[in-house]
């Protein structure tokens, strides 16, 4: 049997703070790593995006814009990434390109006056 120098006990190649721990069924508590973030929660629901009057762009108010593009013949999930685009800071014009250019459609009635 291999005596281990650094271990008061002649069981081989386990150190000691191993052997008492399977002995006595004592478990060592490891410290909390601040390496990570906390996870949230997931029983808490984010607010859903609701458009709001409160909006405001260089363009005008987000319902005023909305109704607007409705009418142009823009499509709800065109209308959001138009308004994404919008809160990213661009002007109405080129988050219409962009979407255009995004989505691959562009409606007919959305040419510009």
């Amino acid at each position: 049997m291999a005596v281990n120098p650094g271990c008061c006990r002649q069981d081989g190649d386990r150190p000691c703070d191993a052997i008492d721990a399977m002995d006595t069924g004592v478990q060592r508590q490891h410290s909390v790593s601040n390496r990570f973030l906390q996870a949230e929660p997931l029983s808490e629901q984010r607010p859903t995006r609701a458009w709001s009057a409160t909006e405001v762009f260089a363009e005008g108010q987000w319902q005023s814009l909305r109704v607007r593009l409705e009418a142009r013949g823009w499509n709800a999930i065109q209308i959001e990434h138009i308004h994404d685009q919008l809160r990213q800071g661009w002007p109405l014009a080129l988050a219409e390109n962009n979407v255009a250019v995004i989505t691959g459609h562009c409606p007919i009635r959305a040419r510009r006056g």
